[in-house]
C-alpha cells in the first residue's frame, strides 16, 4: 500500500536525550514493549545494516529490516518485516519507519513517518501500535530527565 502515515509527539527534551531515547536497545525496550513482551534489539545502526527486535517471550516473533539512514540527533531511519503474518522477506514488504527530530523551544518535535504497509492487517497494526508508544517514548524520555537531574553534581 503506497500510504504514508505520520504521527508526531513533543518532547521537554533536548535532540540528544530523544535521540539516546530511539537508539539505546535498553531504552528502547522500556517504550517498545507490551504487556508480555521482552525485547531484545541487535543493530550496530550502520546504514545497509540489519536490525531485529525479538520477542524473547514469544518464540518465533522477530521483526527485522535493515538501517537505512543514522544521522545523529536528526534522522534515523529502517525497514521492518512483521513476522506475524509471514510474508515473504521482499523488500516489498517492509515497512519504512523514519524518526525525524526537530529542536524547538519547548525541546524536540519528533516525527514518525511510516510507509509501505504490504497489507491493510499491517497498516492498522502499525497506526494502533505507534499512537501508544509514542505517549510510551514520551514516559521513557521524561524518566531519563528525571533519574539524570537527581544525580549529585561532581565535587559536592
Amino acid at each position: 500500500m503506497n500510504q504514508t502515515i505520520e504521527k508526531s509527539v513533543s518532547l521537554a527534551a533536548s535532540p540528544a536525550e530523544v535521540w539516546k531515547t530511539i537508539t539505546e536497545p535498553q531504552l528502547m525496550k522500556s517504550w517498545m514493549t507490551g504487556t508480555g513482551m521482552d525485547v531484545e534489539i541487535t543493530t550496530n545502526w550502520k546504514p545497509g545494516s540489519p536490525i531485529t527486535i525479538r520477542d524473547l517471550n514469544h518464540p518465533g516473533f522477530e521483526n527485522h529490516g535493515s538501517v537505512l539512514h543514522f544521522e545523529p540527533h536528526k534522522l534515523l531511519s529502517y525497514t521492518c518485516l512483521n513476522s506475524t503474518l509471514q510474508l515473504p522477506d521482499e523488500a516489498k514488504n517492509h515497512t519504512t519507519l523514519t524518526f525525524s527530530l526537530k529542536a524547538n523551544k519547548k525541546g524536540t518535535q519528533l516525527t514518525l513517518a511510516l510507509c509501505n504497509f504490504p497489507t491493510e492487517a499491517i497498516l492498522e497494526y502499525m497506526v494502533s501500535y505507534w499512537g501508544p508508544a509514542l505517549e510510551a517514548l514520551k514516559g521513557t524520555v521524561a524518566k531519563s530527565i528525571k533519574k539524570h537531574s537527581k544525580r549529585p553534581k561532581a565535587g559536592v
